[in-house]
């Protein structure tokens, strides 16, 4: 269970800045990959708190596996004919801390709401014309020319999916996760391609926001027996780019500066932060005389209710057997009908057809 913790020292400045996961949870293509959605970034502005991943391994193992992830995705690219000249740093090697623990921002933008709105746009949304938020971007990797280089040519993002985790086991089957956009195909397609999880499709598109840079690489683990690694390259797309700051601008005006709480969407580390806001105690305590009554009830309809959904299936078959092949059977006294139609493994099912419950409920009394 993912808890928020409090930012430390080094990671303060994320309550600051729009760093590259932000705008996939702000828009909604984070959420069931990365566990962050609008709620999760809404703390981490207003509280300086993030939900804390530590013992979680689809997370810690990225960063402790990122050279080799992303040595072997280098070397794929190599053997798919894409020749990386130069040298590469990874962000620890890039990593700069000041005396008193807060980062250096190395790649940070100004996004500006009158450079992204219309006039128009801006009184329809009651947004100010001086509005403006700090994006930044800490890619995973980044290539120089040379040693004396400061300015990457390209970057690229590492990724560990080496998990049978629910929400990674079909990022390579025909079977992609509900919700999310790309139903019909693999989330990841053919290497050398764009076609990743939308998540990391926004976040390399973020981090070409800020370093001003048209291509950004992804190396995404999958077997770590294998050390197998895929090659994805995403080329800057400012359609896309557009799309993810306007989005931004509106949820830092609307939940940020007016406070206004986003929809709770499920997430354990949401449920977590609203328990704690809302002093919700997190022990057990003996049950009174009618809670004890309520549960009894509460079991014992579960029972009535699932041996009534067995006798309602042994019925349907013996209704679908005494229809055998007419289209269905109906009634003189207004109670509807009752038909048969394949379903989809190819059997019969019952299909009812405005079925009069109080009348057929009365005539059983009669009969009774």
């Amino acid at each position: 269970m993912a808890d928020f913790i409090r930012l430390d020292k080094e990671n303060e400045h994320r309550a600051q800045v729009y760093g590259s996961t932000n705008p996939s949870s702000i828009v909604g293509t984070g959420y069931g990959v990365t566990k962050m959605n609008k709620f999760s970034v809404y703390v981490e502005k207003t509280r300086g708190m993030t939900q804390d991943f530590s013992g979680q391994p689809e997370y810690s193992d990225g960063n402790v596996f990122q050279d080799g992830i992303a040595q072997k995705g280098i070397s794929r690219l190599a053997e798919l004919g894409v020749s990386l000249p130069g040298e590469w740093r990874t962000e620890e090697d890039m990593k700069d801390v000041r005396e008193d623990g807060t980062k250096v921002l190395r790649w940070t933008t100004e996004i500006k709401a009158s450079e992204e709105f219309s006039a128009k746009e801006l009184q329809e949304l009651g947004i100010p014309v001086d509005l403006a938020v700090k994006a930044n971007a800490s890619p995973d990797v980044e290539f120089f020319k040379g040693p004396r280089s400061r300015k990457p040519y390209a970057v690229a993002e590492v990724k560990m999916r080496a998990y049978a985790d629910s929400r990674f086991k079909n990022l390579l089957s025909n079977d992609p996760m509900p919700g999310l956009p790309g139903a019909g195909k693999p989330w990841y397609g053919e290497e050398l391609t764009n076609e990743v999880l939308p998540s990391e499709y926004d976040q390399c598109q973020w981090h070409l926001l800020n370093t001003g840079l048209d291509v950004s690489y992804l190396f995404a683990c999958f077997n770590m027996m294998t050390s197998s690694v895929k090659v994805y390259v995403v080329n800057r797309d400012e359609k896309r780019i557009s799309f993810l700051k306007r989005e931004v601008l509106k949820f830092h005006w609307r939940h940020v500066v007016n406070g206004e709480e986003p929809s709770l969407e499920r997430s354990s580390a949401c449920d977590w932060y609203v328990r704690s806001r809302d002093q919700v105690t997190g022990h057990y305590r003996e049950a009174t005389s009618q809670e004890t009554e309520l549960v009894i009830r509460f079991v014992e309809a579960g029972a009535i209710a699932a041996k009534a959904k067995k006798e309602a299936y042994k019925l349907s078959l013996e209704m679908i057997d005494t229809i055998g092949k007419d289209k269905g059977i109906s009634f003189g006294q207004d109670w509807g009908r009752v038909g048969l139609r394949k379903g989809k493994t190819g059997k019969s099912v019952i299909v009812t057809q405005g079925l009069n419950s109080e009348l057929i409920s009365e005539e059983s009394k009669n009969v009774g």
